[in-house]
């Protein structure tokens, strides 16, 4: 299991993410890697200002998490070290994808990944 918190303001896929993935990777180097290519759990809790709430679509809020823990197939970045920073295969490996947003003031995201024992 592994879980930690990165500050910063969470930011959509395609819309200028690449700051707040360099924020996810920094976090994301200080902990051990998953070895093998296993199932996974993962669960993203949102921390977002009260003015960004209700126009922060979840789903679009994820991929930039889970491109940059996971080894994504066709990274759409130029930096490729914004890509597999604690897991060596692809995202298709998330079998149980948990997201919610929360109002705070302090911006964030709290991750959560485990491996699925069969």
């Amino acid at each position: 299991m592994i879980e930690f918190r990165v500050n910063g303001t969470p930011k959509p896929w395609a819309n200028n993410e690449i700051e707040w993935r360099k924020k996810i990777k920094d976090e994301c180097i200080k902990l051990p890697k998953i070895k093998g290519k296993v199932k996974l759990r993962v669960k993203i809790i949102f921390y977002l200002k009260k003015e960004r709430l209700n126009k922060s679509d979840l789903d679009n809020l994820a991929k930039p998490v889970l491109d940059t823990i996971c080894k994504v197939n066709n990274p759409q970045t130029k930096d490729k070290s914004l890509t597999g920073n604690i897991y060596d295969y692809d995202d298709n490996m998330v079998f149980e994808l948990i997201l919610k947003k929360e109002e705070s003031e302090i911006e964030g995201a709290f991750i959560h990944i485990e491996e699925i024992k069969d």
